[in-house]
């Protein structure tokens, strides 16, 4: 992971964002701020959502008391990102395809507060699974501060989620229809796996709909979030060489739902000599040998040509 703005000064901004929203109220939305996800510790409940066995993290319902999925939302720094539009792959590798982000606090207390949280509720997850089979959750890490990892796959298998509904792709997520021509009796696009793109404009108050292309490294921006557990096969607890004394056999994943733009990043690294490093290892083969005056007349023509180095060229 590196880096091309100044991660301290980033960690600095990304508070005042989050101090100013924070004075604004709920900014238009109602998921709930991952830092406060204490609060659910007793109305929270795991529902089945395919016939793999995965389960989503759900909350009961205010109103009539059933139970919804957990949205909860973030503000962070887009370290890393894998968003659309992308090319299909081949097809055994659909199954894989996915967007993904990192976020990162670099430091602020806000953003350590809020992982800090999510590894504490995720600790009472046990009580609803069978012995040893859940031994929690830990963030990833990056110059010793959390960070959070969320992706949400282009596809889902009709096949293991009985009833679902294809849904098309959007123009800005598939310009050119290669996610859309990827579709089969196998693999379709459902509402689980769409994923929003919103800007915050400061200046109108309000979300405008944005091109997932827009977003760049270094980002300040509001993720929202659910929690996926899923049953690890039998093969993949042998790869994670667990033993029968130890089951651990769920892992949690965290899926993204939707991603907001709040700012740009305010202190870009400019890397100088990025442009000259890159142009300038760049090689080319040469299309024919430079030989000596005196070498091609002391030897002829035939001598000469004889040290010429041509490509292969396919016929038409």
């Amino acid at each position: 992971m590196h880096s091309r703005y100044d991660t301290l000064a980033s960690a600095k901004q990304l508070e005042q964002i989050v101090r100013a929203r924070k004075a604004m109220g709920e900014c238009g939305t109602e998921a709930m701020q991952l830092h406060k996800v204490a609060k659910i510790f007793d109305i929270m409940s795991f529902e089945d959502c395919d016939t793999k066995g995965s389960r989503k993290l759900c909350v009961e319902d205010e109103k009539n008391g059933t139970p919804v999925e957990l949205v909860v939302r973030v503000s962070g720094v887009l370290a890393e990102l894998e968003l659309p539009p992308r090319k299909n792959r081949e097809p055994n590798e659909r199954i894989f395809l996915r967007q993904h982000v990192t976020l990162t606090g670099h430091g602020a207390p806000s953003f350590t507060t809020a992982i800090e949280q999510l590894e504490l509720l995720t600790q009472d997850f046990h009580r609803f699974f069978e012995p040893n089979a859940w031994k929690g959750w830990s963030p990833t890490t990056h110059d010793q501060n959390p960070t959070l990892d969320a992706n949400s796959r282009f596809y889902t298998q009709p096949r293991s989620v009985p009833g679902a509904v294809d849904v098309p792709f959007t123009k800005d997520e598939d310009p050119r229809g290669f996610l859309e021509g990827g579709k089969d009796n196998n693999f379709i696009h459902t509402i689980d796996n769409v994923v929003e793109y919103w800007e915050y404009s400061t200046e109108k108050n309000r979300y405008i709909e944005v091109d997932p292309r827009s977003f760049m490294e270094g980002d300040m921006v509001e993720a929202h979030l659910s929690f996926l557990v899923i049953r690890l096969s039998a093969k993949r607890q042998l790869n994670r060489a667990l033993s029968p004394a130890s089951v651990d056999n769920h892992r949690m994943l965290v899926v993204l739902r939707g991603l907001t733009r709040l700012a740009r990043n305010a202190s870009p690294i400019e890397d100088k000599d990025l442009a000259f490093k890159s142009f300038n290892n760049t090689k080319r083969r040469k299309l024919h040998e430079k030989l000596a005056d005196d070498e091609a007349m002391e030897g002829g023509i035939s001598s000469a040509m004889k040290k010429l180095h041509f490509g292969t060229f396919d016929k038409a």
